[in-house]
């Protein structure tokens, strides 16, 4: 049982290598073979990653390196579409302003962030686009939820634009960004209050 379990393991990296990743942290693996993450995490002798809405552990004598960032949070927010994740509905303009204002405050302290490559970056906040698309919020709020959307893309798109080194511009869009994600955070955060 336990040699039918190992060859459903390597089947599944297998098949997982081959299929490539809209967000690449790769595991290198000794066979040659590597695999794109969307994240991963050291977990002493193995190390976790999530890859297509699942997480997954591989022995760390499978691999012979890796290159990307190790996660110290829970890989549960990589892990699952923003379809299939659990977000409670707001009962009010106000709670829904507050989780709003949760999703925005994490994407303010990515433009701060020193430790992060852009890459790093334009995937954090495509990260949190998925989060804020899978919020409910009333019909009141919808304009600034569009609003606060289409920073957040933008946002994504700046620090894509600096990442790839194609666009001369790209620092004036990266601060053009966190202007227009200031305004809407703080016009968010008001909402929160009066909620």
């Amino acid at each position: 049982m336990k040699g039918r379990g190992l060859a459903v393991g390597v089947g599944l990296v297998v098949a997982m290598a081959a299929v490539p990743a809209a967000h690449a942290d790769v595991i290198f693996l000794t066979n040659g073979n590597t695999i794109q993450v969307d994240a991963w995490r050291d977990t002493g002798d193995a190390v976790e990653f999530t890859r297509g809405g699942g997480i997954i552990r591989i022995l760390k004598t499978d691999i012979s390196r890796i290159e990307g960032m190790n996660q110290s949070r829970d890989l549960r927010m990589y892990s699952a579409p923003a379809s299939a994740t659990v977000v409670p509905t707001a009962s009010s303009s106000g709670a829904a302003a507050r989780e709003m204002s949760q999703v925005l405050k994490e994407g303010e302290a990515l433009f701060t962030q020193t430790v992060l490559d852009s890459q790093s970056k334009a995937s954090a906040f495509r990260r949190l686009g998925e989060k804020w698309r899978a919020l409910q919020v009333p019909s009141e709020l919808q304009d600034l939820y569009g609003r606060a959307g289409r920073a957040l893309q933008m946002s994504v798109e700046a620090f894509e634009a600096e990442s790839e080194g194609t666009a001369p511009d790209a620092k004036e869009r990266i601060e053009a960004a966190k202007k227009v994600f200031t305004e809407v955070q703080a016009e968010v955060d008001q909402q929160s209050k009066e909620g």
